[in-house]
């Protein structure tokens, strides 16, 4: 049984990690654009 847990736990670690990186790539996509447009 434990086992599944650590497939749970995994899975929500990896959900986690997307959306930081999901994130941080929109916040320099803004920072990428707003460089420019100086």
């Amino acid at each position: 049984m434990w086992w599944l847990l650590r497939i749970m736990v995994l899975i929500l670690m990896w959900l986690y990690l997307k959306a930081i990186f999901m994130v941080f790539s929109v916040i320099l996509k803004k920072v990428i654009i707003g460089a420019l447009s100086f």
